[in-house]
Parts: C-alpha cells; structure tokens; sequence
C-alpha cells in the first residue's frame, strides 16, 4: 500500500483522483465522489483528455493505472522445471562443465559453481527464445575462440550467462553468441567483447 501511496504522490495526483480515473478506465461511475471537480483538475494535469463534451484517459493516465494494478497482481512463481525446461538439471551441469577447469587472468575460476550458474540460465531462458541445444553450440564456439586467442578475455560460466553492469541492467555475452550462431557464424564480429570482464 505504502508503494502505490508514494507512487501517486509522485504523480501528483490524490487517492479521490486516482479513484476517478481508475473508475473512467472500467467504465463505472465513482459513487461518493465528485467526478466532474476531480476530472477538472486531472484535465489541468494531463492526465484526461476532453474532445466532443467526452472526457477519455490519456497514455499518461492508462500508463499509472496499469503501474498501480501491478501492485496488486500475484505474480506465479514459474518453477525452473518450467521455464528451463525438462532435463534442465543435466542440462545445467553440460554447460558449466564446457568451461575448463582452471583459473583465469582476472582471478576467478573458468568454471563457476552450479549453484551461481543455475540461477543466471534461468534468468536467460526466462527472458531469451533460445535452446539448449544453441546454448551448448554457442558455449562451445566461445570456448574454442577464447582458446585460440590465448584466454586473455574470456570470462566464466556465470558472467557468461549474465553479466550486472553498474546501472543494474544485464548484459549476456551468451545471448550475443546464440544469436551469432542462429545466424550462421562460429562467433560474433571481431572485436565486440574484446573488453576484459572479471
């Protein structure tokens, strides 16, 4: 309650207004409340629109309610079973153990623990179209290239999944090698992660 609260007090606009507008996206008429004085102001705010003596929701108002219904969804965990797929355990070890079992020039181990792998694959097919199958090609054609190019770049089997950079999005070095998989080359153009990662 209190992040829905915060988030209307950002938007500028009250609980009553809210109400309103929530009420005009259902298609109901707000019992108790004064509709037109509360649409009056949420015109000046930008958040109704009047054309023709009808009054509709802008993008800006439309945005804000499904914001603030997302407060109130229950979100279904999906189990990795789900979303990794059957197998995903085995599959899970098969990628990990294509990393050699040695330590890389930043420090760390080429071959990350399962139990810090396991939760980045999951988070990759969560947001990712590809197969296991193209995860284990596109992981051993890293593999070989690192190899070939002396080691001096590659990074392990968790950051190669996804990588947090400093404004907390996700990289994934392992969806770019999919992709240049899909696409018929061995590896992605020259040059592209030629940036030590640690």
């Amino acid at each position: 309650m209190k992040e829905m609260m915060m988030l209307l007090i950002k938007a500028g606009i009250t609980p009553n207004e809210y109400y309103v507008l929530w009420s005009m996206g259902q298609g109901v008429e707000p019992p108790i409340v004064n509709r037109n004085q509360e649409s009056r102001r949420l015109k000046r705010l930008g958040y109704v629109a009047e054309a023709d003596g009808k009054k509709s929701l802008t993008l800006k108002s439309i945005e804000l309610i499904k914001e603030v219904d997302s407060f109130f969804r229950k979100r279904k965990k999906l189990s990795d079973k789900i979303i990794m797929g059957d197998g995903h355990i085995e599959n899970c070890k098969a990628y990990n153990e294509l990393f050699p079992i040695k330590k890389l020039k930043s420090g760390k181990n080429a071959r990350s623990a399962i139990s810090n792998v396991t939760p980045g694959l999951r988070w990759f097919f969560d947001n990712n179209d590809y197969t296991w199958e193209q995860v284990h090609k596109a992981t051993e054609a890293y593999v070989v290239d690192q190899n070939v190019n002396g080691d001096d770049y590659m990074t392990c089997s968790q950051y190669f999944v996804r990588k947090q950079m400093p404004d907390k999005s996700w990289i994934s070095l392992l969806a770019d090698w999919c992709q240049a998989v899909e696409d018929g080359l061995d590896q992605p153009p020259e040059n592209i992660f030629k940036e030590k990662t640690f």
